[in-house]
Formats: C-alpha cells, sequence, structure tokens
C-alpha cells in the first residue's frame, strides 16, 4: 500500500504551489486556492536578521565569564545595547554550544 506525506507545514504547501504551476500551467491564484494557502502567506519571505556581530560578541563574553550562563551574559549583552530579548540571547547561546 502507497501512502503519501501529509502536507502541512507552509514551506511544504509553498512547494506544492510551485511544482502545480509549473506541471499543469495554472495560475498562481488557482494553485494556491487549490493547495488551501492564502497568496500572501505564498509570497511571504521571512526576515534574516545578522547575528554576526552578536554571535562574536557572545563568544568573546563567554570566553571571559566562562562559569556564567547566558542569563548573566545576556545582562552584559543587554548594558551594551545588543539585545533585549532574552530568548534570542538563549538560542544563540546554544547554536554556538556554550
Amino acid at each position: 500500500m502507497f501512502f503519501q506525506k501529509r502536507v502541512v507545514t507552509s514551506a511544504s504547501k509553498k512547494q506544492v504551489v510551485v511544482r502545480m504551476k509549473k506541471t499543469f500551467n495554472l495560475s498562481e491564484r488557482q494553485a494556491c486556492q487549490l493547495v488551501g494557502v492564502s497568496r500572501t502567506g505564498f509570497r511571504y519571505a521571512p526576515k534574516t536578521g545578522d547575528d554576526e556581530h552578536l554571535r562574536n560578541r557572545l563568544r568573546k563574553l563567554a570566553a571571559k565569564h566562562a562559569s556564567y550562563g547566558y542569563l548573566f551574559l545576556h545582562r552584559l549583552l543587554r548594558q551594551e545595547g545588543l539585545v533585549t530579548n532574552k530568548k534570542r540571547t538563549y538560542r544563540i547561546y546554544t547554536e554556538e554550544g556554550l
């Protein structure tokens, strides 16, 4: 028996819309309506942030204060005016493996 993977995420729906446009020569409006995604959602391009300066500074502070966790480092970064969100600091902290 053949089971197809379900299309659930918006990224996978966008891929289906693109494939339908190319394969069946449908318009964007028609393909989006068939898949069930809004046209604005199809056109949405996520914003990519430039965290490189923040990553470098976080690495330097973590090397200097090796025994402290991300909350202490977040406080130092906040005093420098680099971050305002603890979740962002934690995300970068874990991605860097600190």
